[in-house]
């Protein structure tokens, strides 16, 4: 998957560090809850890949191929819950920022990390129909990531690749992704009896059939011209599970 990649540990880099500090409030009724809290988090030692550099999949090794710096996220998150009754469920929110520092990128200046989504929400439901029978829904929605577009590009003059372009970067993550959201929803049958629990699920997956990003990469159309092109995971998914609880 294009994204983060898991690398064995090496004595050309320090441990990555995070400390956070954190202020709250909470609220708790018979019948409903209600939650919010502050939060800095500051990260040293953090690894990012070099410009134009490849996966470890090519064959440099990964320790050239990354570079070192430090970041932090700043930001506040609410919660509201209700607890009691025949619909129950929560709400939540979390306005967030995540920047990244790096002397060898972006000339050294600040840039928005790929987790930096400027507003997260979450919202979960259950409606009781009857015992043993519940009804389940959970709508989330996230800002767009930050990404790295091109600003330019020209054919290399090279006479070994006369067709290969060669992309001019200015920023990093200098755009955004559209925003991304969904729709799950289930239904759960329980039975007890003396001995287990079981549980049947049916649900679907994003019941819209969202097509959030993935990742977004240039391309031609059929035409020729130059076009974005997103890539898109996880379509609308219908599912069945059953499970014994002892």
């Amino acid at each position: 998957m294009p994204g983060d990649l898991w690398v064995p540990s090496s004595k050309a880099f320090q441990p990555g560090k995070a400390d956070q500090i954190s202020v709250g409030y909470a609220l708790s009724k018979p019948k409903w809850s209600f939650s919010s809290d502050v939060f800095f988090r500051s990260f040293n030692h953090i690894l990012e890949y070099k410009d134009n550099a490849g996966y470890v999949t090519t064959g440099t090794r990964w320790q050239q191929a990354v570079t070192t710096g430090k970041g932090e996220s700043y930001g506040m998150e609410l919660l509201a819950e209700k607890t009691a009754g025949k619909l129950n469920g929560w709400i939540a929110y979390t306005l967030l920022w995540n920047n990244r520092w790096f002397a060898d990128l972006n000339q050294g200046q600040a840039f928005p990390a790929r987790y930096d989504r400027r507003h997260n929400v979450y919202l979960a439901a259950v409606y009781h129909v009857k015992k043993g029978i519940d009804i389940n829904a959970a709508w989330t929605f996230n800002s767009g990531f930050a990404y790295t577009l091109p600003e330019a590009v020209y054919t290399s003059p090279t006479p070994n690749d006369p067709y290969r372009e060669i992309f001019i970067y200015g920023k990093r993550n200098n755009v955004r992704a559209s925003d991304n959201h969904r729709l799950d929803l289930s239904i759960t049958f329980q039975k007890t009896n003396h001995a287990y629990t079981r549980y049947w699920t049916l649900g679907v997956f994003n019941a819209y059939n969202r097509f959030n990003p993935f990742y977004i990469t240039p391309g031609f159309d059929k035409q020729g011209n130059r076009k974005l092109f997103q890539v898109s995971m996880l379509p609308l998914l219908p599912n069945i599970s059953y499970k014994l609880a002892f």
